[in-house]
């Protein structure tokens, strides 16, 4: 089975699993009739697969379109899993009291927390804690990491490389915040870039601007990256060209000596099958 199927497959396991919690949840508290019920399994069933959508959409339609689908998509994905997660606590303390009061044979029925209770407080605790995740994946941090060595050749007092990874840049990733990190990297005025994999999230067209962008930032000694596993979930050649593109030399299971100075090497991620 190749990494992407593997990959799929545990994903929506994870996340069916999550809806099919939230529609339990939804039933047990609310008690709705069948055609409500089947209305939420519908709704459920659309939110479910619209991942799948968003990529879909993507490709085949507008920016603007599929930045509103990816929003939403994403915020749903948020909402939910922070919901299931939260919920699963409170049903785990609601299961070990139920165990404890048949072991003992004790009515602990006052210590239970009530279902509409154990409903509303993983929601209520899902909301602020999606916002706070939207605000993480969108404050930029940069680092600085110092390393001190005797191989530099004597007339070189200082290396400075930058490195990126994960930008993951499609129609989530807006242009101002890409104008942010080469602003980051060009102050740091490095001798050598590297990005470390997931340069792209998508492979559609409204994203190849993007490389001009990558190709103005300026350094001496070269720029170079290698592939992430979020590359082979689309098209790997797409990653690539758009590496080349953006000036950057991609590295696949090879290595190379920069100026006689210092030595690079990239490999692809080994637990993605190149097929």
């Amino acid at each position: 089975m190749n990494t992407f199927l593997s990959t799929f497959i545990f994903f929506y396991s994870v996340y069916g699993t999550a809806h099919v919690y939230a529609f339990l949840k939804v039933k047990y508290t609310f008690h709705p009739d069948v055609p409500e019920s089947v209305s939420l399994g519908l709704f459920l069933a659309l939110m479910m697969f619209s991942p799948s959508l968003m990529r879909f959409c993507s490709l085949r339609f507008s920016k603007r379109f599929s930045r509103t689908v990816a929003y939403v998509s994403y915020s749903w994905m948020a909402l939910l899993l922070f919901f299931f997660s939260c919920g699963l606590i409170f049903d785990l303390y609601n299961l070990v009291l139920l165990a404890l009061g048949y072991t003992l044979q004790k009515n602990l029925d006052s210590l239970f927390i009530p279902g509409p209770h154990a409903f509303y407080i993983p929601l209520l605790l899902a909301i602020p804690l999606s916002i706070y995740s939207y605000y993480e994946a969108t404050d930029l941090r940069t680092g600085k990491l110092i390393l001190k060595t005797s191989k530099l050749p004597e007339e070189i007092r200082k290396l400075t490389v930058a490195h990126i990874s994960d930008l993951h840049l499609g129609i989530m990733v807006k242009d101002e915040m890409l104008d942010k990190i080469a602003e980051e990297i060009q102050r740091a005025k490095p001798d050598i870039i590297v990005s470390t994999g997931d340069m792209l999230e998508e492979e559609a067209d409204h994203v190849t601007h993007l490389s001009g962008k990558l190709k103005n930032l300026d350094a001496r000694l070269g720029k170079f990256a290698v592939t992430g596993n979020h590359d082979f979930f689309t098209d790997v050649s797409h990653s690539v060209k758009f590496m080349k593109d953006s000036g950057f030399k991609p590295l696949r299971g090879e290595g190379i000596t920069v100026q006689n100075m210092i030595n690079i090497a990239g490999i692809d991620d080994p637990l993605v099958k190149n097929t």
